[in-house]
This record gives C-alpha cells, structure tokens and sequence, in this order.
C-alpha cells in the first residue's frame, strides 16, 4: 500500500538559530549582527551540515581516525557533546576548535555507548511487534519502553484491563512507528538536498527537532534510527537518568 508523507510548512515567525536543528527557544548572547543566534539549549553556533544519516555516518568515520579506532572511558558531558554536535550540524574539527578540552577517543566512546543503548531498544521493540504476545511484552517492554514509552505504556494498560488478543493492537502501533519513521526520512532527505544556511534547511530542521516538542523525532510513535534523533527524554531513559514506565505484575495480565 502506498504511503503520501506530507511535510507541513514551519510557522513562518520564529527566531532563527541553529540552521541544523531548531528555532525554538532562542537566547541571544551578546551583539547578534555579525553572527547567527544561539539557543539555551545550544552553546555553539550553527555548523555547515545538516543533521542527516550521511552527516552523521561522517562524523563517527573523522571520529575513528582522530581516535585511531580507540575509545576511552566517557562521561555524561561527552555524550551531550556529541548530541548537540550532531543535532546543529557540526563537524568533529568544529566541534574540537570550539570545544578544545574534548578528547576523540572519549567522545567516540561516548557515541558508541548511546549508539548500543538505542539499537537495544529499538530491537527490543522488534521482538514485540514480531511477536505480538503478552509474553513478548513484559520480556522486552521495559527496554522498549526506554524509546517508546507511550506505546508500551499503553500495551501494559491494555494487558492489565483486557484478556483479549494484543495482535490488532500491536499491528496498528506497529504500522503507526513505520509511519513515524517514514516521516523523520523524508525531512531528511529534504534537509540533505537543502542549501547550506538556508532558510528552507532551518525550517526543515526545525520539523525534524525541536526541543519543545514538535519536532517529528519527538512523535510518541518515533522510533529512534540513529543517535541525532533521539530526543533528550530517550537519552536519559536510555542512560538510566529517569524511568517513564513500570513493568506491570505479570499476576492477572493476559497469557497469550
């Protein structure tokens, strides 16, 4: 069956920032004539690539020969780094002259580590839409649940009020994430093909990210396909920093 994925327009008033991410939020700092703004969320300017699977691929690769294939011990700052290098479309040498206390091999690390959390659970969550058992659920529900807490969320409440079959609901979740997914690849297709520091590549970042929210990686049915998708709220359940649901008790849950 043949999908049409509409990008809506951006709404056109909105202070301009990163030109890979948002435009939300902004705080200037300083005389902003000479200069693009930043925002609160986002320490440094804007870089010249957008925040796609491509400029993504190439900064893991300038990552690895900086490090020479070695990865170090990271921590909590490295992986912020990282993320917000990616998401306001920064290469690995910007990203090291703007922040020159950053070691390759850490923050090569640090990306890897996150990189595994998300494949965890995005697996995680294969096994139960393959599956499509209660059994499947309270297996790989808790990791799932770290990138998809409302659908999981949701699968546990269905379980703990109803012994009917989960399949219909699981297969309607199912197709409404490949929906989602769909969706975060065309703007990014968009933003890959958009002229560099372009309005056009602001608004689409825009739709891809946005830290209040609106972004389409922020969609409850978006499951995360790489690193600079993931929104800070996946990256803390999957760094351990918060937990969105509780596995309910097996005890009167349906069996099927």
């Amino acid at each position: 069956m043949n999908q049409t994925i509409t990008i809506f327009n951006a709404p056109r008033q909105r202070p301009k920032s990163c030109a890979a991410g948002t435009n939300t939020g902004t705080q200037t700092f300083g005389s902003t004539r000479s200069r693009p703004a930043r925002t609160i969320w986002m320490p440094w300017t804007p870089g010249t690539k957008a925040n796609t699977p491509i400029a993504e691929a190439s900064f893991v690769v300038r990552l690895e020969e900086l490090a020479r294939g070695k990865q170090k011990a990271n921590t909590r700052s490295d992986t912020t780094a990282v993320l917000n290098a990616l998401r306001c479309g920064l290469v690995v040498d910007d990203l090291l002259e703007r922040a020159p206390g950053l070691d390759p091999a850490r923050i090569l690390g640090a990306y890897r580590a996150l990189d595994e959390l998300r494949e965890r659970a995005s697996t995680a969550w294969s096994s139960i839409a393959a599956d499509m058992t209660s059994e499947a659920v309270f297996e790989f529900g808790a990791e799932a649940g770290k990138v998809l807490p409302s659908l999981v969320g949701r699968l546990y409440a269905v379980m703990q009020s109803s012994s009917g079959d989960l399949g219909p609901v699981i297969r309607k979740m199912a197709a409404s994430v490949q929906i989602a997914e769909s969706a975060v690849r065309v703007i990014e297709q968009e933003l890959h093909i958009s002229p560099v520091r372009s309005g056009q590549r602001t608004s689409l970042g825009r739709l891809l990210y946005d830290p209040r929210g609106a972004g389409a990686t922020s969609r409850p049915d978006y499951l995360p396909h790489r690193v600079g998708t993931l929104v800070p709220t996946a990256v803390a359940a999957l760094l351990g920093e918060r937990v969105d649901i509780t596995t309910p008790s097996p005890r009167g849950a349906a069996a099927r």
